[in-house]
């Protein structure tokens, strides 16, 4: 499975912003929030400490714009595998492979572990962790039953696509993420693993939904 690559940048985000970020996320990825320091930053990226505060005020800021660019990055490739011409399980299929081959790499957990740390002191960060990576994707994949109901694939009303959307997530990461982020190194699945369990949980889901399948 691929490391995580290096995230995406906004076109309009200045070349020294994006030098400070990219310093940023290797910081953050070897010695986790806490440890790392803006000093540490400031000398990997090879700017002035007047250029880090220029575009970040602080560790904090650095750390949630890291989370926002890895996360929306990674989103976006998400929401552009989906084809209007697949049915639900091939959609669902091709996200749900993506997904955990994005969150269970080793870069995606080190951040994970590095949000969840910072939870009571800095719940802001958290929040922004939450919304913008697993909030995101249950998000997509309520879009996607949505349009299989509309298609008529489906006869579910709204209120259980929405309660099927999360459940479908928590079920698709199964104790994968837990058992990794409490391995140090992280063992990291294969690909064919991957696939087999995203089978699995989708034989599990439309079983589940087979009542309301037409």
């Amino acid at each position: 499975m691929a490391e995580m690559t290096h995230a995406e940048q906004k076109p309009e985000m200045p070349e020294k912003a994006r030098v400070v970020l990219a310093a940023a996320r290797e910081v953050f990825l070897t010695h986790g929030f806490a440890a790392a320091t803006t000093d540490m930053i400031q000398q990997r990226a090879g700017v002035s400490k007047s250029t880090v505060y220029s575009y970040f005020p602080g560790k904090e800021a650095l750390f949630e714009a890291v989370l926002q660019t890895e996360c929306s990055a990674h989103m976006s490739r998400l929401e552009g595998l989906p084809s209007e011409r697949d049915d639900l399980r091939m959609s669902l299929h091709r996200v749900s492979v993506a997904y955990l081959d994005l969150i269970l790499a080793p870069s995606s957990l080190a951040l994970h572990r590095a949000a969840v740390a910072e939870t009571v002191r800095f719940p802001e960060i958290s929040r922004i962790f939450f919304q913008s990576g697993p909030l995101t994707f249950q998000t997509l994949i309520e879009a996607l039953l949505t349009r299989a109901t509309e298609r008529g694939e489906l006869a579910l009303s709204a209120d259980k696509v929405a309660r099927l959307a999360p459940l479908y997530a928590g079920m698709l990461r199964g104790d994968w993420q837990v058992r990794l982020l409490t391995q140090s190194p992280p063992e990291t699945p294969s690909h064919e693993a991957l696939v087999a369990w995203v089978d699995f949980v989708l034989d599990t889901l439309f079983r589940g939904i087979a009542p309301q399948v037409s």
